[in-house]
């Protein structure tokens, strides 16, 4: 059986996505289905926290749960929503986080 190390493999290599966007490796976090949300479906400190965390590696894809576009859309109590102001205010907190530690965000 032979052991293979990963160090040098591809998915530890940069990948430039565009001219702005260059990710510092090739793997990247997928959605989850946080439901972390208040009841008015905006966007909790919970899940800044949450994602403040997972973006510490700077150049790092973060993809959110999906977000509900209109009331109602949801399946589930607490999905974050994106079609009020209250809920673009929490959402840009969090991309504002993700940025600032040097990773990107985008809204599912």
């Amino acid at each position: 059986m032979t052991v293979t190390s990963f160090k040098n493999s591809n998915p530890f290599k940069p990948e430039k996505l565009t001219s702005e966007i260059t990710l510092q490796n090739r793997l990247v976090l997928p959605p989850l289905t946080r439901t972390r949300a208040t009841i008015d479906c905006i966007p909790s400190d919970l899940q800044l926290e949450y994602y403040d965390r997972v973006s510490k590696e700077p150049g790092t894809l973060i993809i959110s749960e999906a977000a509900s576009i209109i009331p109602g859309a949801g399946s589930q109590r607490h999905v974050a929503g994106f079609w009020n102001d209250r809920q673009a205010v929490a959402w840009k907190k969090i991309v504002d986080k993700v940025h600032e530690n040097k990773s990107f965000f985008a809204l599912q």
